[in-house]
């Protein structure tokens, strides 16, 4: 069984602006600074570019999944893609067989863009009945955090 489920936020600044803090190779970084009480632990192996892993453990008190290691697949500048997959613990554990976000930029205007959140994942047809755990909190949460810091701080920098 395949599924997605996929989010979308409007954010008041351009596309441009939004995207360079999720290509950004501190992204991990930058999260943990603005979406405080979220993560317990992030360790990043590589210059945050395409190959980085990461190992991400969540806040005691978050559901599960709370750890898992993950690559970024992708982080292409023209198309303003990300593309992240979990190679180790979170999902995979819970018997999934493959777990990618893709976050996606796309502009609207010279001054607001939409960020779209998907998860896509396979799992096994004897297990669909775990697809229901597959949760985008998360995912909007960051997005939300991405989107207030930059409005907040455009042309500050």
């Amino acid at each position: 069984m395949r599924g997605r489920l996929s989010y979308e936020l409007d954010v008041g600044a351009s596309a441009e602006e939004v995207w360079k803090i999720y290509s950004s190779p501190e992204l991990p970084t930058i999260l943990a600074k603005i979406y405080p009480g979220v993560t317990e632990k992030i360790e990043m192996n590589g210059n945050g570019g395409a190959g980085t892993t990461i190992h991400i453990v969540l806040a005691q008190g978050l559901p599960e999944p709370r750890s898992w290691k993950e690559v970024f697949v992708k982080i292409d500048n023209q198309e303003r893609l990300r593309v992240v997959k979990q190679i180790e613990g979170g999902y995979l554990d819970m018997g999934f067989d493959s777990f990618e976000y893709y976050f996606k930029i796309i502009e609207k205007d010279e001054h607001s863009c939409i960020i779209r959140s998907t998860m896509a994942f396979e799992i096994d047809d004897k297990l669909e009945g775990k697809a229901f755990l597959v949760n985008g909190n998360l995912m909007w949460g960051m997005a939300k955090a991405i989107a207030s810091y930059v409005v907040e701080n455009v042309g500050k920098t």
